[in-house]
């Protein structure tokens, strides 16, 4: 992975979108077109292939044709693989890229690993849909920067974040562990590799049954943000299999799984109940009652 890359690649980030778009930094008119120019640029290339746009993402970051040094999937990805995960591709991916957590916590491995799919063909081509992109008008990309208007411009704004989202994250937009969640490559390896840490705790809980509670969105944003920024100590491997155990004892009891709401209040439940508490002490099967206002839950 070449040294610079990570820097480079949030310069561009910084040069494509702002942290608030209805508050952005003074530009001159010259920017602001350029800025355009580049939006255009890049959805015009999602759209028309995937050899394409990553010449663009390339030339936008400044790597030229340097050797990206990151591991290739064995089976290329089918079109709505990113939008709607399951266990056997996430679980497929995971195996194939065999990469530490180091290498999986930086968001600038899954820019370039998008980068290196893009130009091996394993992503769809055009990979616009495949990368959730929200569709814009032909007309707005073919368009003379001078003339886009101010709703064409936030169309255009609007789709280049969710494609950089959904590449990498953006770290200086929402912050630098969204990408865990935002950018379906990573969410699914992370969810692979907390599936297995949270199966090896307990007896009690396969990794496919895990991986079942975390591929919802909404539970796996909760747990990510509750264990990276609010409460560390439910990261431990007891605590998340408690969670995931919690999740499956409601789906049981509810026949349903919990929603955001629901799987918010397991956790804070579980982080005050266990202040103070060394959770290498306690099983998951004990932890699991913490997790419910109710015991009989």
């Amino acid at each position: 992975m070449p040294p610079e890359a990570s820097e480079l690649y949030t310069a561009w980030q910084k040069r494509l979108v702002d942290k608030n778009y209805s508050k952005p930094p003074r530009q001159t008119q010259q920017q602001k077109l350029e800025r355009i120019r580049a939006h255009q640029s890049l959805l015009l290339e999602a759209s028309q292939s995937s050899k394409a746009l990553a010449r663009e993402v390339r030339k936008g970051i400044g790597l030229g044709k340097v050797n990206l040094g990151v591991p290739t999937l064995k089976v290329p990805l089918l079109a709505g693989e990113l939008k709607h995960p399951h266990y056997h591709w996430e679980h497929s991916l995971h195996e194939a890229l065999d990469i530490t957590r180091k290498d999986a916590a930086r968001p600038i491995f899954w820019a370039l690993s998008h980068i290196h799919w893009l130009e091996t063909d394993k992503l769809p081509d055009p990979p616009y849909e495949a990368l959730n992109i929200p569709p814009v008008e032909k007309r707005v990309l073919a368009q003379n920067p001078k003339d886009i208007d101010e709703e064409d411009r936030r169309t255009l704004d609007r789709a280049i974040r969710y494609l950089l989202r959904n590449t990498g994250g953006i770290g200086h937009v929402r912050d630098w562990k969204a990408f865990v969640y935002d950018c379906p490559g990573a969410a699914a390896w992370w969810r692979v590799e907390v599936s297995k840490m949270a199966a090896g705790a307990t007896e009690q809980l396969q990794e496919e049954a895990a991986h079942h509670v975390l591929s919802n969105r909404p539970r796996w944003q909760e747990l990510v943000s509750k264990t990276m920024r609010n409460f560390g100590v439910l990261s431990a491997p007891q605590a998340v299999a408690a969670f995931n155990l919690a999740c499956l004892r409601h789906e049981k009891a509810h026949n349903k799984l919990p929603t955001r709401g629901e799987a918010r209040q397991l956790l804070e439940n579980l982080a005050r109940r266990t202040a103070g508490i060394s959770l290498s002490l306690m099983t998951p099967e004990q932890l699991v009652t913490l997790c419910f206002d109710d015991p009989d839950n």
